[in-house]
Parts: structure tokens; C-alpha cells; sequence
């Protein structure tokens, strides 16, 4: 099997099993996190929160948002770091500050719609020949897989 030195750093497709694997773990980081923010709240409250509370479930969504957005401007979430995944341009290059913002946004936002809609997104990417998702498409990124080990300045 004939295989160029393009092809061998090329950056491979994240399928979704791996997928699955980074939302784990990073909704098990996040679940942290929202526990850790709550506790003023909680304390407040004596212990109980009234079901409801429209500002609460606003700071909470904030406070997700702020994670995945801030995580992926720097390239990785947690999960995706121990997955060996990173988030690029669809083109594969690293995002242009120009727009990273309107992008990440744009994939949080596609990303929730994904969850409501069951995961439809995601099972799209099974068909896709890109393995691209709902929020892939929308926001014009993608996953790709990132082999520490492998040397990709060549």
C-alpha cells in the first residue's frame, strides 16, 4: 500500500464514536463546573432552588456556553485533549481569528439545536463522506484527530 507523506500527516476524520467519547468527558467536566458555580446560589437559598428560575438557567447556559466557546477558541475542550482531537476550519487549518468568535457561537448554538433534535446531527454524520455534523456545517468547522505523537510539520 502506497502511502505519500501528504496522506500520512494528512489529519483524519473524528468519527463518532470519539465524538461521543470528548461530549462525555466534558459534560462530566462541566457538571463540575455548574455544581461549583451553583453553590453561591444554593447557599443563598438555604439549600433549595425553586424550580424555574429563568436567571439561574440563564447563568448556567452562560456559564456552558463560556466553556465549549472559550475551550475551542484555544483549539481543545478537556475531552478533546484526552481524545486527541482538536477543532479546525473545514479546510483543516487552524481558525482565523477573524470571525472565530461568530463561528464558535455558531456551533454551541448549532450544537444545542443538535441535542433537542435527539442527536439527529450527529447520526447525519454517519452518512456524511466528510463525517461532518449539523453544527460542522453550520458553524464551518470540523473534528479532526491529533496524533501527539505524529509529526505534522512536514
Amino acid at each position: 500500500m502506497d502511502r505519500s507523506a501528504a496522506g500520512l500527516n494528512a489529519p483524519r476524520r473524528c468519527g463518532l464514536p470519539r465524538r461521543l467519547g470528548c461530549l462525555a468527558y466534558d459534560l462530566l467536566v462541566l457538571a463540575a463546573v455548574l455544581m461549583l458555580a451553583s453553590l453561591p446560589a444554593v447557599l443563598a437559598n438555604r439549600g433549595a432552588l425553586r424550580p424555574g428560575l429563568i436567571g439561574y438557567q440563564l447563568y448556567l447556559a452562560a456559564l456552558a456556553a463560556g466553556y465549549y466557546i472559550g475551550f475551542w477558541a484555544r483549539g481543545q475542550t478537556p475531552g478533546m485533549r484526552a481524545w486527541h482531537v482538536r477543532l479546525s476550519a473545514l479546510d483543516g487549518a487552524p481558525l482565523a481569528p477573524d470571525g472565530r468568535w461568530r463561528r464558535l457561537a455558531i456551533r454551541w448554538l448549532a450544537g444545542g439545536l443538535d441535542l433537542a433534535l435527539l442527536g439527529a446531527g450527529w447520526w447525519w454524520s454517519l452518512a456524511h463522506p466528510q463525517r461532518l455534523t449539523l453544527a460542522d456545517r453550520l458553524s464551518g468547522t470540523r473534528l479532526v484527530v491529533d496524533h501527539p505523537w505524529r509529526d505534522n510539520s512536514r
